[in-house]
């Protein structure tokens, strides 16, 4: 789901991650304490996530790829909870 959530953000059908939280709240009925999806994904290790997609992608690459998003998170050390999509800045 956070990867998928991140290829929202980086097609532009959302416009911040906190959108996706709102989302993953109201709408999926995730955990308010967990504070949504995108938040929840800032608590957990960016490079776990990472190496659980790209073990899977081994497997089966036409469904598991990493999302350009994470990818930049993983380089430049942003907080995945902070991001906006492609064409508005943070």
């Amino acid at each position: 789901m956070i990867n998928e959530a991140a290829d929202i953000l980086h097609e532009g059908i959302a416009q911040t991650a906190r959108d996706i939280d709102l989302v993953t709240i109201f709408g999926y009925g995730f955990p308010r304490w967990r504070g949504g999806l995108m938040h929840y994904a800032d608590t957990l290790d960016i490079k776990m996530i990472a190496q659980d997609i790209d073990n899977k992608s081994v497997i089966d690459p036409a469904s598991w790829r990493l999302s350009p998003v994470l990818r930049s998170c993983l380089e430049n050390g942003t907080a995945i909870s902070d991001l906006r999509s492609v064409g508005h800045s943070i």
